[in-house]
């Protein structure tokens, strides 16, 4: 998004101006290199709280109720709401609960589908743009890894081990 501050155009950082992110990679919209993305995730104050903030029960007990297919049903049915496919600046910023949200809504904080202002700036997904198909997929899909990421023994989640210890390596890495 664009903030209007010049001084912090393309997203380096606040404190110290440096560009952390490699844009370009992290805005390919695939899931081949997801441990880059979650690194460069990381590095952003709110996208680096989702991805630490401790497990509460609340969040424990919704995930083990829908499994990994529910929270896969519940993600696509959030993108698919008229105020995530198309941009209503009324809307924006506002429209994914935080801490009192789900696993999903933690995801999406997590991996930049929250908001479309938040879609445009991390994965360059034009404000004017009406999200399609393949794009509600994308993002479901890292939300799943999230949550694969963040509740490695959640039964349904084992299915793709080899992700799963990619937090723990973002975790090193800082």
């Amino acid at each position: 998004f664009d903030t209007g501050d010049r001084n912090n155009a393309g997203g380096s950082c606040r404190s110290c101006g440096m560009d952390l992110i490699d844009w370009p990679a992290v805005r390919v919209r695939g899931l081949a290199d997801v441990e880059m993305k979650f690194n460069f995730f990381d590095k952003e104050w709110i996208r680096h709280f989702f991805l630490h903030v401790p497990i509460t029960s609340r969040i424990e007990a919704y995930a083990k109720k829908h499994g990994c297919d529910g929270l896969a049903q519940v993600t696509e049915n959030q993108l698919e709401q008229p105020k995530m496919l198309r941009f209503m600046p009324a809307r924006d910023y506002n429209q994914t609960a935080m801490l009192d949200g789900t696993i999903v809504h933690w995801g999406r904080h997590a991996t930049a589908c929250c908001c479309r202002a938040c879609m445009k700036y991390w994965h360059d997904i034009p404000l004017d743009h009406e999200l399609i198909r393949e794009d509600i997929e994308y993002f479901k899909q890292l939300v799943i890894r999230y949550v694969q990421f963040r509740m490695p023994d959640l039964e349904e989640c084992r299915k793709e081990p080899a992700t799963r210890n990619i937090l723990n390596r973002v975790a090193r890495a800082n």
